[in-house]
């Protein structure tokens, strides 16, 4: 009987052991399979950091500063541009010649109302019935006025800061002005605001090449 117990005890510490190594082989591969996951979730990570660096930051550094450039010197560009296109002059001066012959015209009808008797309109040469519609019609023409830097800039709405500057050169009389110097669309022009840290004020700006050499070197 002794001889029984002790074969059985013998069995189930043999079970035990079988148990235990087949365990623990399990859980070396389920540690392994684990240790795998987590090698490739930090090579991910690791390419999700260089990814921000070496494309979103430099994008998102470039899209702030070009904003802050257009708002700043971009729509003042504009403006000068469409006010000294060929366009835009010719219509100004079609709209101020029908304004001066407007006023001539309109010097006639006072002068005869108040003149000699009998006297009409038609009876002088330099009186012309279609002077009112004419300054109606410029005036029209000068109040919807289509610019094409509009049409061109609204085309480059994806194209980058370096090229919409190239559109807003100044160029002609627009570029002898005295301001032209301090005006022409340059990179130099590309500042990015410093913040503070602690409470994220802006305490100054600094170029946007500095700003990227620096994403780069990080790289």
């Amino acid at each position: 009987m002794l001889e029984a117990t002790c074969s059985r005890l013998r069995d189930q510490v043999s079970g035990y052991k079988l148990f235990k190594e087949q365990y623990e082989e399990v859980q070396d591969k389920q540690v392994k399979v684990l240790n795998d996951k987590v090698v490739g979730l930090d090579a991910e990570l690791m390419g999700m950091a260089l990814h921000l660096d070496e494309e979103l930051y430099p994008c998102f550094f470039t899209t702030i500063v070009g904003q802050r450039w257009i708002l700043g010197h971009g729509l003042r560009l504009v403006v000068i541009k469409c006010l000294q296109s060929p366009e835009y002059l010719a219509a100004l001066g079609g709209a101020i010649g029908r304004a001066i012959n407007k006023g001539v015209q309109d010097g006639l009808v006072v002068g005869i109302d108040h003149g000699k008797p009998g006297r009409g309109l038609t009876d002088v040469v330099a009186y012309n019935p279609f002077v009112e519609a004419n300054y109606v019609s410029a005036m029209n023409a000068l109040r919807v006025m289509d610019f094409p830097l509009l049409a061109q800039l609204a085309s480059q709405k994806d194209a980058s800061i370096a090229n919409i500057m190239g559109l807003l050169h100044l160029e002609g009389l627009a570029a002898e002005t005295p301001e032209a110097n301090q005006l022409q669309p340059s990179l130099e022009q590309l500042m990015l605001p410093i913040y503070r840290s602690e409470d994220q004020v802006v305490i100054g700006e600094t170029s946007l090449s500095f700003s990227l050499d620096v994403v780069h070197a990080r790289v």
